[in-house]
C-alpha cells in the first residue's frame, strides 16, 4: 500500500513540475502573429483573426476544402500558408507555414536552422521525433482569447537540422 501511495504522489509531483515548465515559457500572444511578404508588400495574419479580415488582407484562397464534415472545419490554402477554421466560428484556429516568405513575430521562417530557432525562442520546449526521423519542437503558452486557452507553436525540423514547416495552433484546449 505504501508503494502505491508513493507512486501516486511521485506521478502527481512529476505532472506539477511538467506543467510548471510548460507554463513558464516566454511565448506571448504577440508570438501568434505571422508576417508574409508577397510581391514586396508585408501582410499580417494571426490566430483567432476573423476569416473576413484574412480575405481582405490576402484575397480568396487558391483552394478551399472541408477537412472535417462533422465539425464543419474548413481549410484555406494560400501559396505560402494554410489556415483552418470552424465554419460556425469563422476565425483562424490553425496556421501552417510552408514557405520562407512568411515569418514568425520573432523573425523565424522556413529554411532557418535548428540552432537559430533555439537562440531566438529558447530551450523551454518539448521535442519529439516523427516516424520519418524528423524532429518537432513544441512551444506552448497559456494565452487568453475568449477565456483561458493554451496555444502552441510547432516547428518541424528535417534531418539536415533546417526548419521545414511552422504550425501555430489555438486548438490545444484548456491549459
Amino acid at each position: 500500500m505504501k508503494k502505491i501511495i508513493f507512486l501516486v504522489i511521485s506521478i502527481i509531483l512529476l505532472l506539477i513540475i511538467a506543467c510548471k515548465d510548460i507554463n513558464e515559457t516566454n511565448i506571448t500572444k504577440e508570438d501568434f502573429i505571422i508576417t508574409c511578404t508577397i510581391d514586396g508588400i508585408k501582410k499580417y495574419l494571426y490566430l483567432k483573426e476573423p476569416i473576413t479580415d484574412l480575405e481582405k488582407e490576402f484575397g480568396r484562397p487558391k483552394k478551399t476544402k472541408v477537412i472535417d464534415e462533422y465539425n464543419k472545419m474548413i481549410n484555406y490554402n494560400y501559396n505560402n500558408f494554410n489556415v483552418d477554421f470552424f465554419k460556425d466560428e469563422n476565425e483562424i484556429l490553425v496556421i501552417r507555414i510552408h514557405k520562407s516568405t512568411c515569418t514568425t513575430a520573432r523573425g523565424i521562417h522556413v529554411g532557418d536552422t535548428f540552432e537559430k530557432l533555439i537562440d531566438v525562442y529558447g530551450k523551454n520546449y518539448i521535442k519529439q521525433t516523427t516516424y520519418d526521423k524528423k524532429t518537432t519542437i513544441h512551444y506552448y503558452s497559456p494565452v487568453i482569447y475568449k477565456g483561458p486557452h493554451t496555444c502552441g507553436i510547432t516547428f518541424t525540423i528535417n534531418t539536415n537540422n533546417v526548419i521545414e514547416s511552422i504550425l501555430l495552433d489555438s486548438s490545444y484546449g484548456q491549459p
